[in-house]
């Protein structure tokens, strides 16, 4: 302890000791700075400021939950600072208490509406709810605080994506551009909302756009060949584990409720039309995704394994404790890497994001130690092959299906056509196929 500290603290100079922390906490002197707050607080528990500020230094190293602790002293000392309210909902949406955080952002905004972060925090947790609604006013209010802000606009274009309103998206896009040309996301964002517009031309040119800056990025390459009619094999690396990354927190929810999903349900009454008798089949589920087929099966199966790209997705799926293991891999690298012995591969809404499926299926024919069933769904089309769609999937034909099944010597046991899902306010049609690995 240095001289000063000690000579305030033997006086009783508590003010001096805070205006010390205070000094050595703006000039980053972190150490002495918590060591003047901590006196200060063994001093007096109740000091409002010494908790609201070793609440920001904890905070700082990434203690949230001792932070949140102080900033909760410091909220009950003094239920009027807007300050505290606003660092402990940080904390809470840090420590995941959603509902905690979106509390204190609100109490902290009555108290002191002209708290930007509280205004544009507030706008990302209910865009996170997907309160899209309040998510915009909230960042409305954000905006009236900094006008030219890039990142509350850039939200306000995205919130408006999501809510599929691109028309109105687009403009607000072209706002943060006008700030900044190179930002990125809106760069991407625009073009895709062109594209959700069926305005491929201007899609086109926002992508070319985006890869002049930066020639890497899996999405964009991928959907500009999907645009420009060139059908790739497979998607560039990256494209579908970051889609799905991406998507896993609204994933199962938008699936469901919005899109109409039925596939799982659709499988697995279909193989209790088999007279399977519970637990006793063993299931690989390719591309498992948050784990609807898993949960749609688990009566049925001894054992259930899951692959997927998506780590994010695969968290989910490990919260719905149907999968006895999960896999972070590519499907083929499981197929051609892990011992295969299951009775039935099942790949719902996977294929749409593969493209050439012979080596797919060449690897569950050859090295699955049992005779199988693979039941799977794809999108259809006419030609003789696959297509890259304008959507950014993979269409198959069934000719194309048929040839791969003749060569390998699989036997097609059912076919029907099936709704896949919604999209917008049209259903997607598809083919629902079980094919058995020997003829």
């Amino acid at each position: 302890m240095d001289a000063s500290l000690q000579h305030n603290q033997a006086n009783g100079d508590f003010d001096a000791i805070m205006a010390s922390g205070i000094k050595a906490h703006s000039s980053g002197d972190l150490e002495n700075a918590t060591r003047s707050y901590c006196v200060v607080l063994d001093a007096n528990p109740e000091h409002v400021y010494a908790n609201l500020l070793i609440g920001i230094l904890l905070f700082d190293k990434r203690k949230y939950q001792k932070a949140s602790l102080h900033f909760s002293k410091a909220i009950k000392f003094n239920p009027n600072l807007a300050e505290a309210f606003n660092y402990r909902a940080v904390a809470y949406k840090e420590l995941n208490r959603v509902d905690e955080a979106i509390s204190d952002y609100s109490r902290a905004i009555d108290l002191n509406p002209s708290l930007y972060e509280a205004h544009f925090n507030l706008g990302v947790l209910r865009a996170q709810q997907q309160y899209f609604g309040q998510a915009i006013k909230a960042f409305k209010a954000a905006l009236l605080l900094k006008p030219e802000d890039q990142d509350t606009l850039y939200n306000i274009a995205k919130t408006l994506s999501n809510m599929k309103q691109y028309s109105l998206a687009i403009p607000e896009y072209t706002k943060v551009l006008s700030l900044n040309p190179r930002h990125e996301l809106a760069l991407i964002n625009r073009a895709n909302a062109y594209a959700q517009l069926n305005d491929y031309s201007n899609a086109l040119n926002g992508y070319r756009l985006v890869i002049s800056f930066n020639p890497k990025i899996p999405e964009v390459l991928h959907l500009m060949n999907a645009l420009s009619g060139v059908t790739t094999e497979k998607p560039p690396p990256g494209y579908v584990e970051n889609l799905f990354d991406n998507y896993a927190a609204t994933f199962e929810r938008t699936l469901v409720d919005e899109l109409d999903y039925q596939i799982p349900s659709v499988v697995a009454a279909m193989m209790r039309q088999g007279h399977i008798v519970n637990n006793t089949i063993s299931v690989l589920d390719l591309g498992c995704g948050t784990g609807l087929m898993g949960e749609a099966i688990s009566d049925l199966s001894a054992l259930v394994v899951g692959v997927d790209l998506s780590k994010e997705m695969l968290k989910q799926a490990k919260e719905s404790k149907s999968y006895q293991k999960l896999f972070h891999c590519d499907i083929q690298q499981y197929l051609s890497t892990q011992s295969l012995d299951f009775d039935y591969f099942i790949a719902n809404d996977v294929f749409i994001y593969v493209g050439d499926l012979v080596d797919v299926f060449s690897l569950v024919k050859k090295r699955n130690k049992r005779v199988g069933k693979l039941i799977f769904t794809v999108e259809l089309n006419d030609t003789d092959g696959f297509v890259l769609e304008p959507t950014g999937r993979y269409s198959h034909s069934r000719r194309y299906l048929q040839a791969i099944f003749d060569r390998l010597e699989m036997q097609e046991l059912h076919f029907e056509n099936v709704k896949l899902r919604k999209e917008f306010d049209s259903s997607i049609f598809g083919g629902l196929f079980v094919v058995k690995t020997q003829k």
